[in-house]
Protein backbone atom coordinates (compact mmCIF):
# COMPACT_ATOMS: atom_id res chain seq x y z
CA UNK A 1 0.00 0.00 0.00
CA UNK A 2 1.46 3.51 -1.01
CA UNK A 3 0.89 6.33 1.72
CA UNK A 4 0.74 8.79 -1.65
CA UNK A 5 -2.35 6.54 -2.46
CA UNK A 6 -3.77 6.52 0.66
CA UNK A 7 -3.34 10.61 1.22
CA UNK A 8 -4.76 11.05 -3.03
CA UNK A 9 -7.94 8.85 -2.38
CA UNK A 10 -8.52 10.91 1.39
CA UNK A 11 -8.18 14.37 -0.37
CA UNK A 12 -10.11 13.47 -3.38
CA UNK A 13 -12.90 11.71 -0.55
CA UNK A 14 -13.01 14.59 1.02
CA UNK A 15 -13.26 17.29 -1.71
CA UNK A 16 -16.03 15.18 -3.27
CA UNK A 17 -17.90 15.67 0.50
CA UNK A 18 -17.31 18.74 0.92
CA UNK A 19 -18.63 19.22 -2.92
CA UNK A 20 -22.09 16.94 -1.62
CA UNK A 21 -22.05 19.27 1.53
CA UNK A 22 -21.98 22.69 -1.08
CA UNK A 23 -24.99 20.82 -3.61
CA UNK A 24 -26.96 20.30 -1.13
CA UNK A 25 -27.99 23.22 -0.03
CA UNK A 26 -28.78 25.00 -3.19
CA UNK A 27 -31.07 25.18 -5.26
CA UNK A 28 -31.35 25.05 -9.21
CA UNK A 29 -33.67 24.93 -11.90
CA UNK A 30 -32.24 22.70 -13.94
CA UNK A 31 -30.33 19.47 -13.86
CA UNK A 32 -26.40 20.57 -13.04
CA UNK A 33 -24.09 17.97 -14.63
CA UNK A 34 -22.32 18.35 -11.01
CA UNK A 35 -24.92 17.49 -9.07
CA UNK A 36 -25.01 13.76 -10.54
CA UNK A 37 -21.34 13.37 -8.87
CA UNK A 38 -23.56 13.31 -5.39
CA UNK A 39 -25.97 10.70 -6.39
CA UNK A 40 -24.18 7.85 -4.73
CA UNK A 41 -24.33 9.72 -1.56
CA UNK A 42 -27.86 10.44 -1.92
CA UNK A 43 -28.69 6.98 -2.86
CA UNK A 44 -27.24 6.16 0.52
CA UNK A 45 -29.37 9.05 2.70
CA UNK A 46 -32.39 8.07 1.28
CA UNK A 47 -31.82 4.48 1.92
CA UNK A 48 -31.01 4.42 5.31
CA UNK A 49 -33.34 4.12 7.63
CA UNK A 50 -34.77 6.11 10.40
CA UNK A 51 -32.34 9.28 9.82
CA UNK A 52 -33.82 12.65 10.90
CA UNK A 53 -33.72 14.96 7.55
CA UNK A 54 -30.84 16.96 8.87
CA UNK A 55 -28.73 13.75 9.75
CA UNK A 56 -29.46 12.21 5.94
CA UNK A 57 -26.99 15.41 4.99
CA UNK A 58 -24.19 14.18 6.66
CA UNK A 59 -25.36 10.80 5.71
CA UNK A 60 -25.19 11.87 2.15
CA UNK A 61 -21.91 13.22 2.31
CA UNK A 62 -19.92 10.29 4.05
CA UNK A 63 -21.61 7.90 1.23
CA UNK A 64 -19.83 10.36 -1.19
CA UNK A 65 -16.58 10.44 0.63
CA UNK A 66 -16.66 6.72 1.03
CA UNK A 67 -17.61 6.28 -2.25
CA UNK A 68 -15.09 8.65 -3.87
CA UNK A 69 -12.22 7.11 -1.76
CA UNK A 70 -12.64 3.67 -2.44
CA UNK A 71 -13.33 4.65 -6.23
CA UNK A 72 -9.61 5.93 -6.25
CA UNK A 73 -7.92 3.48 -3.98
CA UNK A 74 -8.77 0.70 -6.17
CA UNK A 75 -7.97 2.47 -9.09
CA UNK A 76 -5.19 3.88 -8.02
CA UNK A 77 -4.17 -0.29 -6.54
CA UNK A 78 -4.86 -1.51 -10.41
CA UNK A 79 -3.06 1.35 -11.71
CA UNK A 80 0.01 0.78 -9.29
CA UNK A 81 -0.36 -2.70 -10.58
CA UNK A 82 -0.45 -2.56 -14.19
CA UNK A 83 2.69 -0.15 -14.00
CA UNK A 84 4.69 -2.15 -12.43
CA UNK A 85 3.40 -5.33 -14.91
CA UNK A 86 4.59 -3.08 -17.79
CA UNK A 87 7.94 -2.36 -16.24
CA UNK A 88 9.15 -6.14 -15.19
CA UNK A 89 7.04 -8.17 -17.84
CA UNK A 90 8.10 -11.45 -16.76
CA UNK A 91 6.95 -11.38 -13.67
CA UNK A 92 3.80 -10.58 -14.23
CA UNK A 93 2.76 -13.85 -16.06
CA UNK A 94 1.51 -16.12 -13.72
Amino acid sequence: MSTKLLIVSLTIGSVFGALTLLLMGRSTDGADPVEILSIPGEILATIAPNTPTDLSVWVAVFGNFAFYFALTYVVGMLWERHTKAAKDPERSRI
